[in-house]
């Protein structure tokens, strides 16, 4: 995918799917609108740097091992995935994305683990309903 052109787009209509898989790309940006999908994999894209997402609820959103991902635009995710990923701060983590897991291991060279954004980072996760927080090493 994405060898002609760095964006892929897509807007599924149709059937509920259950599970939709998108890895090993060449794209540089990919926007998904209108999806019935219950669960996103976006994974193993090296290139990767733009994501968007217009859904109006995911029950998961993984989108690990796109190590230049820098962008990501979803509304409600309930278990989040961002491990090995490029991914700023955001106030969403653990509020609307990430409710009920949210997953950022590996995250070492990003702003996400820079202080005061780690602490504010910490303080929005631990007073939200998260079931699993993990952001080891």
């Amino acid at each position: 995918l994405c060898r002609d052109s760095s964006t892929l787009e897509l807007s599924p209509t149709g059937n509920a799917l259950h599970t939709l898989l998108i890895q090993n790309t060449a794209c540089k940006r990919i926007r998904l609108r209108y999806s019935r999908a219950v669960n996103v994999y976006i994974r193993n894209n090296p290139l990767l740097t733009h994501l968007e997402l217009e859904y109006t609820t995911l029950a998961l959103l993984d989108v690990s091992s796109n190590p230049k991902l820098q962008f990501l635009s979803a509304v409600t995710v309930e278990r989040l995935d961002i491990s090995e990923t490029s991914l700023p701060f955001s106030r969403a983590y653990c509020s609307t994305m990430g409710t009920l897991t949210f997953r950022a291991s590996n995250m070492r060279k990003t702003d996400l683990f820079n202080y005061p954004k780690f602490e504010a980072f910490l303080r929005i996760c631990a007073m939200s309903d998260v079931g699993l927080f993990d952001i080891s090493d």
